[in-house]
């Protein structure tokens, strides 16, 4: 398990997807929740759902911790060997946890797996335009704007933008 200043990583367990689908059924969180993600979900389909992140090669996902207990999940999927290169989607679902820095710990530790032990050169992930505290993280850990997918999105009858955000590892070997 990795650790920084009271977050720590391990793997995710199947006994942490009932937290998880607690977390995608509270009103607060889905409005940061990918938006095409419908929810709430029944248990059997996040089950299904994490069942298969937790079996798929090209992804690596782990429960974050704090002194607080389990507060969050963050994973990389679609790995990419050859083109090093992998999407982050973090998830902070305890409310208490929320603006005390839980995000940008964890993905300071998941970059590090990326970087170090994947040997990957980019991270890049999607979030909605109007997910301010998102990226406002995402650019605490390093992350750029690459570009934004106008009307991508229908949430709540209407159209919204999403953003393209990457890291590079530029201390990483090159191609």
């Amino acid at each position: 398990m990795e650790t920084e200043k009271g977050v720590a990583l391990r793997p995710f367990e199947k006994k942490d997807i009932e937290q998880c689908v607690n977390w995608g059924s509270d009103q607060d969180m889905r409005s940061m929740m990918r938006p095409s993600n419908p929810r709430p979900r029944s248990r059997e389909v996040d089950e299904a759902w994490y069942t298969k992140l937790i079996n798929d090669p090209g992804t690596r996902i782990f429960s974050i911790e704090s002194d607080n207990g389990f507060i969050g999940v963050i994973y990389i999927t679609r790995i990419d060997l050859r083109n090093r290169n992998a999407l982050l989607s973090v998830m902070i679902g305890e409310k208490r946890d929320w603006d005390k820095g839980c995000g940008t710990q964890a993905i300071r530790q998941i970059k590090d797996i990326a970087f170090n032990e994947l040997g990957l050169h980019k991270l890049f992930l999607y979030v909605a335009s109007y997910n301010k505290r998102a990226i406002k993280v995402y650019e605490k850990s390093g992350f750029v704007v690459e570009g934004e997918l106008k009307e991508h999105l229908v949430v709540d009858g209407n159209f919204e933008d999403w953003v393209v955000m990457s890291l590079f590892n530029n201390n990483g070997p090159g191609v």
